[in-house]
């Protein structure tokens, strides 16, 4: 699914200086830690669910991760 997503932006052509491009550019510009931190906090069945829910998009510490 990744793979596709990484692909599907190489495919996209925007308009220079569209905000489109800028979140392009941004994406593909932090495709290296986004990943590593995709894979490193992947849940897995032994997490309790304090681990899980540290991952969820409303916990505090992805909040200041995706700020960065």
């Amino acid at each position: 699914m990744l793979d596709a997503f990484w692909s599907w932006l190489d495919e996209q052509k925007p308009r220079k200086g569209s905000r489109f491009e800028t979140a392009l550019k941004y994406a593909q510009n932090r495709k290296d830690t986004l990943m590593t931190y995709l894979l490193d906090h992947r849940p897995s069945e032994d997490m309790s669910d304090e681990q899980l829910e540290a991952l969820t998009p409303w916990s505090e510490e992805v909040q200041t991760v995706c700020k960065n």
